[in-house]
């Protein structure tokens, strides 16, 4: 197990240091591939994976993202997979097709949903019962289809978690609302109930 982390850090360590940082490339660990941090994050000139550090000439650096001075327009164009949304540069995590500024993703890759832009995972969906803009119509044993997800049935009686929930929990100390058995926060914090 170790060396399953060493090595593909071992590996981008070797990328990036292939990457020319003097010209603001920077390798990414999804790949290991040498991108321009512009491409990136609009009008960086340093750059790690996950933040800019250092900013082009015409910008300066404002709480992590460089902003454009007066008299400089905006001419900074994203990498493929990466969306212009202000002045910075959003990925498209798992989507398929165009991913466009107003709404990010407009289709998932397979295994994932559309949710307002965003491709979610479908787990714990049975096979073949998640469609990209459906979600999960079914979910494996002891799961329930709660706003397009699968959903535990956590702490449900044996045998009493349905399509939409437990309809019974595993003793009294539990409360059913809404087909999830929760237990009261009084339970949780005993001294709760002196502090009212």
């Amino acid at each position: 197990m170790l060396k399953m982390v060493i090595l593909p850090l071992l590996f981008i360590s070797y990328v990036n240091a292939q990457c020319n940082a003097a010209a603001g490339q920077v390798a990414f660990a999804d790949d290991g591939k040498c991108r321009d941090c512009d491409g990136i994050f609009p009008g960086c000139s340093k750059c790690t994976e996950a933040a800019c550090s250092e900013c082009k000439a015409g910008f300066k650096f404002d709480n992590g993202v460089c902003t454009y001075l007066n008299g400089f327009k905006d001419d900074t164009t994203c990498l493929d997979n990466y969306v212009k949304v202000g002045s910075t540069c959003q990925y498209c995590l798992h989507c398929s097709g165009k991913c466009e500024a107003e709404k990010l993703c407009t289709g998932c890759d397979e295994g994932y949903y559309l949710v307002n832009g965003h491709c979610l995972a479908c787990s714990r969906c049975k096979a073949g019962k998640c469609t990209v803009s459906g979600g999960c119509s079914e979910c494996e044993d002891n799961y329930f289809v709660k706003a397009k997800q699968c959903n535990t049935c956590g702490q449900c009686a044996t045998g009493k978690c349905s399509s939409t929930g437990c309809t019974q929990c595993v003793s009294d100390k539990y409360t059913l609302k809404d087909g999830v058995c929760t237990l009261p926060l009084k339970s949780l914090f005993p001294s709760f109930d002196k502090l009212h």
